[in-house]
């Protein structure tokens, strides 16, 4: 098993490496950030689309799954607080 310190503690996947412009490290989730991107995208859409998004996919999609919830969450939340929260935590 790798390293904890390796892992993402949300997802368990590997952390990969990668490298911001100034040339330092960081590690980062591809799970956090496929669910980041697709919440971006699904933020677009309205509610019926958002619905109809939600019935053709599968369960099993569980990132597409994970970004809808995510943006089903945030409709229901206050805008101040929305404004708070409009950032996903990498975890």
């Amino acid at each position: 098993m790798s390293d904890p310190a390796q892992t993402c503690p949300k997802h368990g996947d590997e952390l990969i490496q990668r490298f911001n412009g100034l040339g330092s490290a960081y590690f980062q989730c591809p799970t956090c950030t496929a669910v980041a991107q697709q919440v971006y995208v699904h933020r677009k859409l309205s509610d019926a689309e958002l619905a109809a998004k939600e019935e053709r996919t599968k369960v099993t999609y569980k990132r597409t799954m994970a970004a809808i919830r995510l943006v089903r969450r945030e409709r229901t939340i206050p805008s101040a607080e929305k404004r708070a929260n409009d950032r996903i935590p990498m975890a």
